[in-house]
């Protein structure tokens, strides 16, 4: 009966959306760019609210050789990058993001509790195994960065310790987490790195844009 109460929950989960992304999270509007001496640049940004990482991305621009790319996925909201020479401009950037993601299923008749088991495997073949045991109806689980698959199950807990049988295994694609848009980038020709007898700061808004303002 058990095994039973538990395929029909899975039935009736599987009628709405087992998985969910929470929303996009707005776009960073404050953001700032400080040089901190050689050779380190520092972006700061204001939070935005449910934001669970940002991820800020700076071009380093030093013609004619290739522009460079350093990027950082922070639970924070600064990040130190090191550049690659004395000379050139950067370009920075950033977006916030939200990469958890949820697990729903419909009620046992007789549980008190429920163990949640899902498997990420990246895409290239690593296997992370993540387990929650929760008194709700669904459980929140942290995306991995890069997709990939992932298989779930759960099983029911009652009062007296005993457990169900494991509901069948859901396969599905991992999504990647949900990303607002890009922040307004810096001006790379008013963004420059040179020198270390005076420090500078750039701050921007992302709306309205073009306010750089640089002291």
């Amino acid at each position: 009966m058990k095994r039973l109460l538990v395929v029909i929950g899975l039935l009736l989960a599987l009628a709405i959306p087992a998985w969910g992304q929470t929303v996009v999270e707005p776009t960073p509007d404050f953001i700032g760019a400080e040089y901190k001496g050689e050779p380190q640049v520092e972006v700061a940004w204001d939070a935005c609210e449910g934001a669970t990482s940002y991820e800020v991305v700076v071009e380093w621009i030093d013609p004619p050789t290739p522009v460079l790319v350093s990027t950082q996925v922070v639970k924070t909201t600064t990040a130190i990058l090191t550049k690659p020479s004395r000379s050139g401009h950067f370009v920075a950037k950033v977006r916030s993001c939200n990469d958890l993601f949820n697990f729903a299923w419909s009620a046992t008749e007789g549980a008190t509790s429920y163990e949640i088991v899902v498997e990420w495997i990246y895409p290239q073949g690593t296997v992370v195994t993540d387990t929650q045991i929760v008194t709700t109806t669904n459980a929140v689980f942290t995306l991995p960065p890069n997709g990939g698959t992932h298989n779930a199950k759960y099983r029911s807990i009652y009062s007296d310790g005993s457990f169900s049988d494991w509901s069948p295994t859901l396969s599905s694609p991992t999504p990647l987490p949900a990303c607002s848009d890009w922040s307004l980038s810096t001006d790379p020709a008013k963004a420059t790195v040179q020198g270390q007898a005076m420090g500078w700061r750039i701050f921007w808004r992302t709306s309205p844009p073009g306010g750089v303002i640089i002291s």
